[in-house]
């Protein structure tokens, strides 16, 4: 994995509980830039970021 890529995390529907899980699909985009972190997020792009400075 590199950095800028995304981890696309989907629902097991084998899950042991799977219909008490609502999400379908969680995606974890890495980006370096912090500026561009923070605007995504500020956008709406992102619903959170690891840290912003």
């Amino acid at each position: 994995m590199s950095m800028n890529e995304n981890v696309i995390l989907e629902k097991n529907e084998n899950y042991w509980d799977a219909e008490n899980v609502s999400l379908q699909k969680v995606t974890f985009r890495y980006v370096l830039d912090q500026a561009t972190a923070l605007t995504a997020y500020e956008s709406g792009e992102v619903d959170g970021v690891a840290s912003i400075p």
